[in-house]
């Protein structure tokens, strides 16, 4: 059986085509989402009536001119349009009871099995080129499509796609022929502005602009949903066509040093970019789902990290306390909340503040979110074997002051970490627990001894980030049903007014802007470390530690919202109430609604009090009815 060639051997051998030619173009190949054949036409290192042949030879198929086909309506419903797109083919006409199509990739089977199904009819594939396919689809297709996803317009935040031309993007690879062939590949899309590169950095602006933490890009059976998280919340942004589907995802996979041929499994990769003077570190994730790859970046800004404790929003008292822990010259400072709840921030602007003085700091990370001059980071990696707790080991043999770990996951880290937190070394670390009392339980829970946890721990910082009103936020009244939730958590003073969220064009109609930190501080002081050594319950420890002036998360949030800054429904959305669908009253012990301030058995309201002060109060608050009834 004669072996088959491939398209560069053939065009070598009869002449077409030089090895260096061959090599480079295989080269950029690598960066270029582009068939072989395409690609040197496109350089103009081939003719395209020498290629044409050739191709036909290598592929075993005959070439098909798409620019000049005449689109018949009956043979266009056979293939809808969005398969049409997909595969980069177009249906002919039909002979002899068969449907004969124009493909960019007439060898694929895949794609011809697809085609078969839908038409109901044995396929003939012809082989074109793929901007001819897909000029012949938009021509003779429409943009039914299109239309349909501008009709929705109005459902997404508006996207600004000025200024692209500012954007600058750097590659992060260390090979010398990539990041050749990336200038080259980018000084060419400048100038050919495709629509895959007006896309992506139009994406890529509104999302600096509006300063969103991440950009998704979920595919759909229409196109891909573009969406932007921002101060925490999701919100759609637009449409993109299923044509552009391929070329946009490729154009952020070459931007990220990314393998683009690579489709079945996830991938993760880095894109330097520069807008105006702004510097910033994107981290792109891909993952393969049904309809194609889902891709998520997340955009850092360093100068995130370069902020003080009163920026992110902590109190005067707590960032006092958070600056003592940082004082000492050893010890351990923790952050704890979900994902998403600031503690990295929160660690950065530890380092940055201890950055100042004369000492040898070094992180582990997992992975390195902020690059900050004058510390010594190091990356976790698992394949390798460089874990947080042998990267641990190792630091300490590096004659630290301050040592960040990313996470306490594993107990092996958390011993040696506390440890070393009581032998001359600053430690700061993030654990996940919902506040800060449940951190000393978590590190109980990992097997480390209570002494040590007592005698190691100088303080434990939990914290959520709500978002901020924006100055278009409108006075509101509490709604019974969480009244009832503020009290059972021992807030008692609710006659501060406050706000709910407006709208307008500086928020973007959502009646937020921003995010800022509220957070429970909680000093290790010695009748506290007695309790850990003698194993005491979390609300033992609690109530030690009021003694001190120690605010519960949910106080916390209580104060955000009576200085104005956000709403009760934010704060109920992201810290945890307890649920009092089982509370019982004070007095006559029977159980009681959650928007029951007042007990309707007794007249006692949640605090225990008979004596009628809060039932005063609602009443003069009461609106008027018409039947006299209590509202309560």
């Amino acid at each position: 059986m004669k072996e088959k060639k491939s398209l560069g051997s053939v065009l070598m051998e009869r002449g077409y085509l030089s090895a260096a030619n061959l090599e480079k173009a295989i080269e950029q190949q690598r960066i270029v989402a582009m068939h072989l054949g395409e690609l040197l036409l496109s350089r103009n290192v081939v003719r395209k009536e020498d290629l044409i042949p050739i191709l036909e030879e290598v592929t075993n198929c005959e070439y098909f001119d798409a620019k000049t086909v005449e689109g018949d309506p009956e043979t266009l419903k056979l293939i809808p349009a969005d398969i049409a797109r997909r595969n980069c083919a177009f249906p002919i006409g039909i002979t002899n009871g068969r449907l004969m199509v124009v493909m960019s990739v007439p060898q694929k089977l895949s794609a011809i099995d697809e085609l078969a199904f839908v038409s109901g009819k044995t396929i003939i594939p012809h082989l074109g080129f793929e901007d001819e396919i897909l000029d012949a689809i938009s021509r003779w297709y429409g943009n039914s499509e299109n239309q349909e996803i501008e009709s929705e317009k109005h459902k997404f935040l508006k996207l600004d796609e000025s200024d692209l031309c500012d954007m600058e993007f750097f590659t992060s690879t260390s090979r010398k022929d990539q990041i050749e062939a990336f200038r080259e590949y980018e000084s060419e899309k400048r100038l050919l502005k495709t629509e895959a590169t007006k896309i992506v950095s139009s994406l890529l602006t509104a999302a600096i602009k509006k300063k969103a933490s991440d950009i998704h890009l979920d595919p759909q059976v229409k196109g891909i949903m573009v969406r932007l998280r921002i101060d925490g919340i999701l919100h759609d942004i637009k449409v993109i066509p299923q044509n552009h589907q391929a070329k946009v995802i490729s154009r952020i996979k070459i931007l990220a040093d990314m393998d683009i041929a690579e489709r079945r499994i996830p991938q993760d990769g880095r894109i330097l970019v520069k807008l105006n003077a702004t510097k910033l570190d994107l981290r792109v994730a891909t993952l393969p789902t049904q309809y194609g790859e889902k891709v998520v970046i997340r955009i850092l800004d360093t100068k995130n990290a370069a902020v003080d404790f009163s920026e992110l929003g902590f109190s005067p008292q707590d960032a006092e306390s958070i600056l003592g822990c940082l004082a000492k010259p050893q010890g351990m400072l923790l952050v704890c909340g979900p994902t998403g709840s600031g503690k990295t921030t929160t660690l950065y602007a530890a380092v940055n503040t201890l950055r100042k003085r004369p000492l040898n700091i070094i992180t582990i990370e997992d992975p390195v979110e902020y690059v900050i001059e004058g510390i010594n980071q190091v990356q976790v990696n698992q394949k390798s074997g460089r874990t947080f707790s042998g990267s641990l080991r190792s630091i300490l043999r590096q004659d630290p002051n301050v040592i960040m770990v990313g996470e306490i996951r594993d107990t092996e880290t958390a011993e040696i970490a506390l440890t070393a937190s009581q032998t001359g070394h600053l430690l700061l670390s993030t654990v996940h627990t919902n506040d800060s009392i449940s951190a000393v339980t978590r590190l109980m829970d990992l097997q480390v001894a209570p002494f040590l946890i007592a005698s190691s721990l100088t303080g434990v910082i939990a914290q959520r980030l709500v978002r901020k009103l924006c100055t278009c936020r409108r006075e509101s009244s509490i709604p019974p049903q969480y009244a009832a939730r503020l009290q059972a958590a021992g807030i008692h003073d609710l006659s501060e007014p406050v706000y709910e969220p407006g709208g307008c064009i500086d928020c973007d109609n959502t009646g937020f802007k921003g995010r800022i930190c509220t957070a429970e501080m909680l000093i290790m002081d010695e009748d506290i470390k007695s309790l850990i050594r003698n194993g005491a319950y979390h609300d033992q420890i609690q109530e030690s530690a009021r003694k001190n002036g120690f605010r519960t998360l949910q106080e916390a949030a209580w104060e955000k919202v009576k200085g104005g800054l956000t709403s009760l429904d934010e704060i109920f959305r992201l810290i945890p109430f307890n649920d009092e669908s089982t509370q019982r009253c004070h007095r006559c012990f029977r159980i009681l609604s959650p928007e029951f301030m007042i007990c309707p058995f007794c007249g006692t309201d949640r605090t225990g009090d008979s004596s009628g002060t809060l039932k005063k109060q609602l009443l003069e608050t009461a609106p008027d009815t018409d039947s006299g009834e209590c509202f309560w």
